[in-house]
Protein backbone atom coordinates (compact mmCIF):
# COMPACT_ATOMS: atom_id res chain seq x y z
CA UNK A 1 0.00 0.00 0.00
CA UNK A 2 2.15 2.80 -1.30
CA UNK A 3 4.97 3.16 0.96
CA UNK A 4 3.40 1.00 3.52
CA UNK A 5 4.04 -2.41 4.28
CA UNK A 6 0.53 -4.20 5.59
CA UNK A 7 -0.61 -7.06 7.31
CA UNK A 8 -3.89 -8.07 8.58
CA UNK A 9 -3.51 -10.28 11.30
CA UNK A 10 -6.38 -12.54 12.30
CA UNK A 11 -5.51 -14.81 15.37
CA UNK A 12 -8.25 -14.54 18.10
CA UNK A 13 -4.56 -14.57 20.65
CA UNK A 14 -1.97 -12.04 21.27
CA UNK A 15 0.78 -15.00 21.44
CA UNK A 16 0.97 -15.20 17.93
CA UNK A 17 0.40 -11.70 16.65
CA UNK A 18 3.17 -10.39 19.58
CA UNK A 19 5.17 -13.37 17.83
CA UNK A 20 4.16 -11.88 14.38
CA UNK A 21 5.11 -8.59 15.14
CA UNK A 22 8.76 -9.40 16.49
CA UNK A 23 9.79 -11.44 13.65
CA UNK A 24 8.57 -8.78 10.71
CA UNK A 25 10.62 -6.03 12.75
CA UNK A 26 7.97 -3.99 14.81
CA UNK A 27 8.95 -2.95 18.06
CA UNK A 28 6.75 -4.92 20.68
CA UNK A 29 5.61 -2.74 23.95
CA UNK A 30 4.29 -4.53 27.00
CA UNK A 31 1.90 -2.24 27.32
CA UNK A 32 -0.04 -3.02 24.05
CA UNK A 33 -1.15 -6.65 25.54
CA UNK A 34 -4.42 -5.96 27.55
CA UNK A 35 -4.98 -3.22 24.76
CA UNK A 36 -5.18 -5.55 22.05
CA UNK A 37 -6.69 -8.66 24.29
CA UNK A 38 -9.57 -5.80 24.89
CA UNK A 39 -9.23 -5.32 20.65
CA UNK A 40 -9.61 -9.17 19.81
CA UNK A 41 -12.12 -9.79 22.64
CA UNK A 42 -14.67 -7.32 21.09
CA UNK A 43 -14.20 -9.35 17.34
CA UNK A 44 -11.65 -7.00 16.05
CA UNK A 45 -9.08 -8.16 13.53
CA UNK A 46 -5.15 -6.04 13.42
CA UNK A 47 -3.96 -4.01 10.86
CA UNK A 48 -0.17 -3.65 11.22
CA UNK A 49 1.60 -1.02 9.05
CA UNK A 50 4.93 -0.09 8.75
CA UNK A 51 7.11 2.50 6.18
CA UNK A 52 8.69 0.33 3.92
CA UNK A 53 12.90 0.04 4.40
CA UNK A 54 13.77 2.30 1.35
CA UNK A 55 11.01 5.18 2.23
CA UNK A 56 11.41 8.31 4.83
CA UNK A 57 9.73 10.34 6.23
CA UNK A 58 8.90 12.39 3.28
CA UNK A 59 7.30 9.35 1.44
CA UNK A 60 4.17 9.14 4.23
CA UNK A 61 0.96 9.46 2.76
CA UNK A 62 -2.91 8.84 3.71
CA UNK A 63 -3.86 5.52 4.63
CA UNK A 64 -7.32 4.35 3.92
CA UNK A 65 -9.69 1.72 5.84
CA UNK A 66 -13.17 0.43 4.24
CA UNK A 67 -14.89 -1.65 6.95
CA UNK A 68 -18.54 -3.04 6.58
CA UNK A 69 -20.01 -1.31 9.80
CA UNK A 70 -22.81 1.77 10.32
CA UNK A 71 -20.43 3.71 12.91
CA UNK A 72 -16.97 5.74 12.36
CA UNK A 73 -14.93 4.79 14.65
CA UNK A 74 -10.96 5.94 15.45
CA UNK A 75 -8.87 3.23 16.77
CA UNK A 76 -7.57 5.35 19.86
CA UNK A 77 -6.81 3.21 22.75
CA UNK A 78 -3.34 1.50 21.16
CA UNK A 79 -2.32 5.47 20.62
CA UNK A 80 -2.28 5.88 24.62
CA UNK A 81 0.82 3.87 24.46
CA UNK A 82 3.12 6.66 22.71
CA UNK A 83 1.00 9.61 23.60
CA UNK A 84 1.64 13.16 24.77
CA UNK A 85 -0.62 15.04 27.10
CA UNK A 86 -3.46 17.19 25.40
CA UNK A 87 -2.50 15.49 21.91
CA UNK A 88 -4.83 17.15 19.50
CA UNK A 89 -7.20 14.87 17.60
CA UNK A 90 -8.94 16.89 14.49
CA UNK A 91 -11.68 14.45 13.01
CA UNK A 92 -13.66 15.17 9.42
CA UNK A 93 -17.24 12.84 9.00
CA UNK A 94 -18.34 13.17 4.93
CA UNK A 95 -22.08 11.84 5.68
CA UNK A 96 -25.54 12.87 4.65
CA UNK A 97 -26.05 14.80 7.59
CA UNK A 98 -24.13 16.42 10.92
CA UNK A 99 -21.96 13.91 12.55
CA UNK A 100 -21.62 13.61 16.42
CA UNK A 101 -19.99 11.90 19.13
CA UNK A 102 -21.84 9.14 20.27
CA UNK A 103 -19.56 7.36 23.22
CA UNK A 104 -18.52 10.80 24.05
CA UNK A 105 -19.80 14.03 25.48
CA UNK A 106 -20.19 16.66 23.07
CA UNK A 107 -18.75 20.57 24.57
CA UNK A 108 -20.19 24.02 23.78
CA UNK A 109 -17.37 26.57 24.78
CA UNK A 110 -17.65 29.14 27.23
CA UNK A 111 -17.10 32.23 24.29
CA UNK A 112 -15.70 34.56 27.05
CA UNK A 113 -12.61 32.08 27.52
CA UNK A 114 -11.38 33.15 24.23
CA UNK A 115 -9.03 35.31 23.19
CA UNK A 116 -10.84 37.47 20.53
CA UNK A 117 -8.35 40.39 20.49
CA UNK A 118 -5.37 38.17 19.65
CA UNK A 119 -7.14 35.91 17.12
CA UNK A 120 -7.94 32.75 19.42
CA UNK A 121 -4.22 32.02 20.06
CA UNK A 122 -5.48 30.79 23.00
CA UNK A 123 -7.89 28.33 21.38
CA UNK A 124 -6.14 24.88 22.74
CA UNK A 125 -6.07 25.83 26.06
CA UNK A 126 -9.27 26.89 25.97
CA UNK A 127 -10.85 23.30 24.50
CA UNK A 128 -8.90 21.27 26.53
CA UNK A 129 -10.06 23.08 29.77
CA UNK A 130 -13.40 22.55 28.23
CA UNK A 131 -13.50 19.09 27.53
CA UNK A 132 -11.52 18.01 31.14
CA UNK A 133 -14.89 20.05 32.40
CA UNK A 134 -17.35 18.54 34.69
CA UNK A 135 -19.29 15.53 33.10
CA UNK A 136 -17.03 15.77 30.28
CA UNK A 137 -14.16 14.16 31.84
CA UNK A 138 -11.39 14.48 29.28
CA UNK A 139 -13.49 12.41 26.42
CA UNK A 140 -15.39 14.85 24.34
CA UNK A 141 -15.12 16.74 20.97
CA UNK A 142 -16.41 20.41 20.02
CA UNK A 143 -17.97 20.77 16.21
CA UNK A 144 -16.37 23.25 14.71
CA UNK A 145 -17.83 23.29 11.44
CA UNK A 146 -20.93 21.11 10.35
CA UNK A 147 -22.10 22.80 6.91
CA UNK A 148 -22.26 21.70 3.19
CA UNK A 149 -18.95 19.61 1.77
CA UNK A 150 -18.94 22.01 -1.19
CA UNK A 151 -17.14 24.50 1.31
CA UNK A 152 -14.15 22.38 0.65
CA UNK A 153 -12.15 22.96 -2.50
CA UNK A 154 -10.94 19.92 -4.67
CA UNK A 155 -8.23 21.81 -6.28
CA UNK A 156 -5.90 20.10 -4.32
CA UNK A 157 -6.83 17.11 -3.89
CA UNK A 158 -7.17 16.30 -7.44
CA UNK A 159 -6.30 17.50 -11.14
CA UNK A 160 -6.96 16.32 -14.16
CA UNK A 161 -4.14 17.41 -15.18
CA UNK A 162 -2.28 14.54 -13.36
CA UNK A 163 -1.05 12.23 -15.67
CA UNK A 164 1.33 9.05 -14.29
CA UNK A 165 1.54 8.24 -18.44
CA UNK A 166 3.71 11.11 -19.26
CA UNK A 167 6.49 9.75 -16.80
CA UNK A 168 6.63 6.54 -18.57
CA UNK A 169 9.77 6.23 -20.63
CA UNK A 170 10.74 9.98 -19.99
CA UNK A 171 14.40 11.77 -20.17
CA UNK A 172 14.70 12.43 -16.14
CA UNK A 173 15.84 15.84 -17.17
CA UNK A 174 12.46 16.75 -17.88
CA UNK A 175 11.05 15.55 -14.62
CA UNK A 176 10.55 18.74 -13.25
CA UNK A 177 9.46 20.31 -16.25
CA UNK A 178 6.52 18.04 -16.52
CA UNK A 179 5.72 18.22 -12.93
CA UNK A 180 5.57 21.75 -13.54
CA UNK A 181 3.31 21.74 -16.56
CA UNK A 182 0.89 19.43 -14.63
CA UNK A 183 0.80 22.01 -11.36
CA UNK A 184 2.11 19.68 -9.53
CA UNK A 185 5.11 22.04 -8.69
CA UNK A 186 6.63 25.25 -9.27
CA UNK A 187 10.19 24.76 -9.43
CA UNK A 188 11.97 27.05 -11.91
CA UNK A 189 15.77 28.38 -12.31
CA UNK A 190 16.83 30.79 -9.52
CA UNK A 191 13.97 29.85 -7.34
CA UNK A 192 13.30 27.39 -4.29
CA UNK A 193 10.94 24.75 -5.44
CA UNK A 194 7.33 24.78 -4.38
CA UNK A 195 5.77 21.30 -4.77
CA UNK A 196 1.73 21.40 -4.58
CA UNK A 197 1.03 18.01 -2.70
CA UNK A 198 2.76 17.16 -0.05
CA UNK A 199 3.94 13.51 -1.54
CA UNK A 200 5.71 14.88 -4.36
CA UNK A 201 8.83 15.42 -3.53
CA UNK A 202 9.18 12.54 -0.83
CA UNK A 203 8.75 10.77 -4.17
CA UNK A 204 11.15 12.47 -6.39
CA UNK A 205 13.54 12.10 -3.45
CA UNK A 206 13.27 8.00 -3.58
CA UNK A 207 12.92 7.96 -7.63
CA UNK A 208 15.02 10.96 -8.38
CA UNK A 209 17.23 10.96 -6.11
CA UNK A 210 20.28 13.97 -5.38
CA UNK A 211 23.88 13.41 -6.04
CA UNK A 212 25.68 13.02 -2.79
CA UNK A 213 26.39 16.50 -1.83
CA UNK A 214 24.45 18.16 -3.70
CA UNK A 215 21.52 20.61 -2.76
CA UNK A 216 18.19 19.11 -3.70
CA UNK A 217 16.88 22.70 -4.68
CA UNK A 218 20.26 23.42 -6.90
CA UNK A 219 19.56 19.69 -8.74
CA UNK A 220 15.61 20.01 -9.26
CA UNK A 221 16.15 23.67 -10.68
CA UNK A 222 19.17 22.20 -13.12
CA UNK A 223 18.63 18.49 -13.81
CA UNK A 224 20.36 19.19 -17.32
CA UNK A 225 23.54 20.43 -15.29
CA UNK A 226 23.90 16.83 -13.43
CA UNK A 227 22.49 15.06 -15.93
CA UNK A 228 25.91 12.48 -15.90
CA UNK A 229 24.94 12.23 -12.18
CA UNK A 230 21.37 10.79 -12.17
CA UNK A 231 21.16 7.49 -11.13
CA UNK A 232 19.23 5.47 -13.97
CA UNK A 233 18.69 3.14 -11.64
CA UNK A 234 16.43 4.64 -9.72
CA UNK A 235 14.64 6.43 -12.21
CA UNK A 236 14.25 3.44 -14.23
CA UNK A 237 12.48 5.01 -17.77
CA UNK A 238 9.96 6.77 -15.20
CA UNK A 239 8.22 3.38 -14.55
CA UNK A 240 8.60 3.62 -10.85
CA UNK A 241 7.83 7.06 -10.36
CA UNK A 242 4.84 6.80 -12.22
CA UNK A 243 3.54 4.43 -10.57
CA UNK A 244 3.77 5.59 -7.40
CA UNK A 245 2.67 8.57 -8.74
CA UNK A 246 -0.97 6.94 -10.03
CA UNK A 247 -0.79 4.53 -6.52
CA UNK A 248 -0.01 7.61 -3.83
CA UNK A 249 -1.38 10.96 -5.72
CA UNK A 250 -3.65 10.38 -8.53
CA UNK A 251 -6.22 7.39 -7.51
CA UNK A 252 -6.15 8.80 -3.74
CA UNK A 253 -7.42 12.60 -5.12
CA UNK A 254 -10.05 11.16 -7.15
CA UNK A 255 -11.30 9.03 -4.38
CA UNK A 256 -11.03 12.23 -2.44
CA UNK A 257 -12.89 14.17 -5.18
CA UNK A 258 -15.07 11.52 -5.60
CA UNK A 259 -16.51 12.27 -1.32
CA UNK A 260 -16.89 15.01 -1.62
CA UNK A 261 -18.96 14.84 -4.33
CA UNK A 262 -20.55 12.01 -2.98
CA UNK A 263 -21.68 13.21 0.67
CA UNK A 264 -23.31 16.34 1.02
CA UNK A 265 -22.69 17.08 4.22
CA UNK A 266 -19.16 17.35 5.74
CA UNK A 267 -18.69 17.39 10.22
CA UNK A 268 -15.07 19.08 11.91
CA UNK A 269 -14.76 17.58 15.35
CA UNK A 270 -12.01 18.99 17.54
CA UNK A 271 -10.52 17.76 21.14
CA UNK A 272 -7.51 17.31 22.99
CA UNK A 273 -6.74 14.00 24.71
CA UNK A 274 -4.25 12.71 27.29
CA UNK A 275 -3.03 9.11 27.65
CA UNK A 276 -4.87 8.59 30.65
CA UNK A 277 -8.09 9.28 28.89
CA UNK A 278 -7.80 7.13 26.15
CA UNK A 279 -9.82 4.38 27.01
CA UNK A 280 -12.63 3.87 25.05
CA UNK A 281 -12.51 4.57 21.00
CA UNK A 282 -14.63 7.10 20.02
CA UNK A 283 -17.13 6.30 17.90
CA UNK A 284 -19.96 8.91 15.65
CA UNK A 285 -23.30 8.61 14.20
CA UNK A 286 -25.49 10.94 11.83
CA UNK A 287 -28.16 13.28 13.56
CA UNK A 288 -29.34 15.25 10.14
CA UNK A 289 -31.88 17.02 12.37
CA UNK A 290 -28.68 19.06 14.29
CA UNK A 291 -27.94 22.81 13.66
CA UNK A 292 -25.37 23.77 10.86
CA UNK A 293 -22.16 25.28 12.68
CA UNK A 294 -20.25 27.94 10.94
CA UNK A 295 -16.51 28.11 10.11
CA UNK A 296 -15.54 30.87 10.80
CA UNK A 297 -16.50 33.59 14.01
CA UNK A 298 -15.93 36.97 14.41
CA UNK A 299 -15.89 39.33 17.20
CA UNK A 300 -16.03 42.92 16.63
CA UNK A 301 -14.01 45.32 18.60
CA UNK A 302 -15.49 49.06 19.94
CA UNK A 303 -12.97 51.13 20.96
CA UNK A 304 -14.06 54.24 23.38
CA UNK A 305 -12.54 57.36 23.63
CA UNK A 306 -10.93 56.51 27.37
CA UNK A 307 -8.78 53.28 25.44
CA UNK A 308 -11.12 50.81 27.15
CA UNK A 309 -13.44 48.44 24.60
CA UNK A 310 -16.16 46.52 24.42
CA UNK A 311 -16.07 43.29 22.12
CA UNK A 312 -19.09 42.37 20.73
CA UNK A 313 -19.09 38.35 20.48
CA UNK A 314 -20.28 36.47 17.64
CA UNK A 315 -23.62 35.57 19.42
CA UNK A 316 -24.23 39.61 19.85
CA UNK A 317 -23.21 39.80 23.31
CA UNK A 318 -20.85 42.54 24.62
CA UNK A 319 -18.12 42.28 26.75
CA UNK A 320 -15.92 45.16 28.45
CA UNK A 321 -12.35 45.19 28.26
CA UNK A 322 -10.78 47.77 30.59
CA UNK A 323 -7.64 49.31 29.06
CA UNK A 324 -8.73 47.80 25.28
CA UNK A 325 -6.71 44.53 26.76
CA UNK A 326 -5.44 41.97 27.28
CA UNK A 327 -8.45 39.79 27.32
CA UNK A 328 -9.15 39.53 30.90
CA UNK A 329 -10.39 36.99 33.37
CA UNK A 330 -13.58 37.40 35.15
CA UNK A 331 -12.77 37.05 38.93
CA UNK A 332 -15.11 33.89 39.41
CA UNK A 333 -16.49 33.39 36.20
CA UNK A 334 -14.74 29.66 35.85
CA UNK A 335 -16.47 27.89 33.87
CA UNK A 336 -14.69 26.77 30.32
CA UNK A 337 -17.68 24.94 29.38
CA UNK A 338 -20.82 26.18 28.83
CA UNK A 339 -22.59 23.12 27.85
CA UNK A 340 -21.88 19.83 28.59
CA UNK A 341 -24.15 17.37 26.37
CA UNK A 342 -24.61 14.08 25.01
CA UNK A 343 -26.36 13.56 21.13
CA UNK A 344 -28.43 11.10 20.59
CA UNK A 345 -29.24 9.68 16.71
CA UNK A 346 -32.61 11.28 16.63
CA UNK A 347 -33.50 14.55 18.58
CA UNK A 348 -32.04 17.67 20.00
CA UNK A 349 -28.54 17.12 22.22
CA UNK A 350 -29.35 16.51 26.03
CA UNK A 351 -27.96 18.92 28.56
CA UNK A 352 -25.96 17.11 31.30
CA UNK A 353 -24.37 20.08 32.37
CA UNK A 354 -25.91 23.54 31.15
CA UNK A 355 -23.81 26.55 32.75
CA UNK A 356 -25.32 29.50 30.74
CA UNK A 357 -26.81 31.37 33.53
CA UNK A 358 -23.70 31.35 35.87
CA UNK A 359 -21.63 32.87 32.77
CA UNK A 360 -24.26 35.62 31.77
CA UNK A 361 -24.71 36.63 35.43
CA UNK A 362 -20.72 36.81 35.92
CA UNK A 363 -20.23 38.90 32.29
CA UNK A 364 -23.51 41.41 33.06
CA UNK A 365 -21.88 41.80 36.48
CA UNK A 366 -18.52 42.69 35.02
CA UNK A 367 -19.76 45.13 32.47
CA UNK A 368 -21.93 47.01 34.95
CA UNK A 369 -19.00 46.73 37.14
CA UNK A 370 -17.08 48.71 35.07
CA UNK A 371 -19.72 51.35 33.55
CA UNK A 372 -21.46 49.44 31.09
CA UNK A 373 -23.76 50.00 29.29
CA UNK A 374 -23.48 53.74 29.61
CA UNK A 375 -25.61 54.93 27.20
CA UNK A 376 -28.53 56.72 28.90
CA UNK A 377 -31.92 54.34 28.65
CA UNK A 378 -30.19 50.95 28.20
CA UNK A 379 -29.30 48.90 30.94
CA UNK A 380 -28.34 45.28 31.33
CA UNK A 381 -29.93 43.31 34.47
CA UNK A 382 -27.91 40.09 36.08
CA UNK A 383 -30.49 37.03 34.53
CA UNK A 384 -32.14 34.95 36.73
CA UNK A 385 -32.76 32.11 34.55
CA UNK A 386 -32.21 31.77 30.73
CA UNK A 387 -29.33 34.02 29.47
CA UNK A 388 -26.50 33.37 27.25
CA UNK A 389 -26.17 31.83 23.83
CA UNK A 390 -25.65 28.26 23.85
CA UNK A 391 -24.04 27.81 20.52
CA UNK A 392 -21.14 25.34 19.09
CA UNK A 393 -17.81 27.37 19.08
CA UNK A 394 -16.40 26.80 16.09
CA UNK A 395 -13.10 28.99 14.77
CA UNK A 396 -12.64 32.32 16.45
CA UNK A 397 -11.08 35.58 15.21
CA UNK A 398 -11.06 39.32 16.19
CA UNK A 399 -12.46 42.41 14.29
CA UNK A 400 -11.71 45.84 15.04
CA UNK A 401 -14.24 48.22 13.50
CA UNK A 402 -14.98 50.59 15.98
CA UNK A 403 -18.52 52.58 16.62
CA UNK A 404 -19.29 56.51 18.09
CA UNK A 405 -20.98 56.28 21.70
CA UNK A 406 -23.92 57.07 21.38
CA UNK A 407 -25.16 59.37 24.85
CA UNK A 408 -22.12 58.88 25.81
CA UNK A 409 -17.99 59.13 25.18
CA UNK A 410 -16.68 57.13 22.00
CA UNK A 411 -14.62 56.73 19.75
CA UNK A 412 -14.23 55.52 15.74
CA UNK A 413 -11.53 53.13 15.25
CA UNK A 414 -11.39 51.87 11.18
CA UNK A 415 -8.82 49.31 11.89
CA UNK A 416 -9.88 46.12 10.80
CA UNK A 417 -8.20 42.76 11.74
CA UNK A 418 -8.51 39.46 9.98
CA UNK A 419 -10.62 36.40 11.48
CA UNK A 420 -9.33 33.25 12.16
CA UNK A 421 -10.19 30.03 9.96
CA UNK A 422 -9.61 27.30 10.56
CA UNK A 423 -8.92 25.40 6.96
CA UNK A 424 -11.10 22.38 5.67
CA UNK A 425 -8.57 20.31 4.45
CA UNK A 426 -6.88 17.23 4.76
CA UNK A 427 -10.07 14.89 4.89
CA UNK A 428 -9.46 11.72 6.91
CA UNK A 429 -11.18 8.79 8.71
CA UNK A 430 -10.04 5.32 10.47
CA UNK A 431 -12.03 2.61 11.61
CA UNK A 432 -11.95 -1.02 12.94
CA UNK A 433 -12.79 -3.90 10.91
CA UNK A 434 -15.65 -5.75 13.05
CA UNK A 435 -14.98 -9.32 12.28
CA UNK A 436 -18.77 -10.72 12.45
CA UNK A 437 -18.32 -14.27 14.37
Amino acid sequence: MGAFQVAVLQDTEVGPIKTWLEDNGYLWDAKAEPILMQYLAEGNVIAALKLRTSATVADVHPITLRYPSNETCFPLRLTRIAAVEDMDIRVFVLADGRAAPTNYRHVLVNPLKIDWLNRATNYKEVITNAVDAFMADGRAFVTEFAGKSSVVSTGGIYNPSWDENDFIGLDPVQAVTVLNAQTLGACYDSFDCAWNHPLVYGMLLEFLPPPNGVDPVDFYTNLSTYSADIDLVKWDMGNGFAAALLERVIEPGIHGEQLIQTWPYLTRMYTTISPSEMMEDPIFHVNAGLADVEALRTAKNYILCNNDSVVTLPDGRDFYIPGGGPWPAIPGEEWWAEEVQTVAIKGAPMTIVNNSVAIETKRVEWNLAHGWPHTPGETESVPTEGGGTNSDTGSSGSESSGQEGEGGCGCRSDGTGGALGLGLAGLGLMGLRRRRR
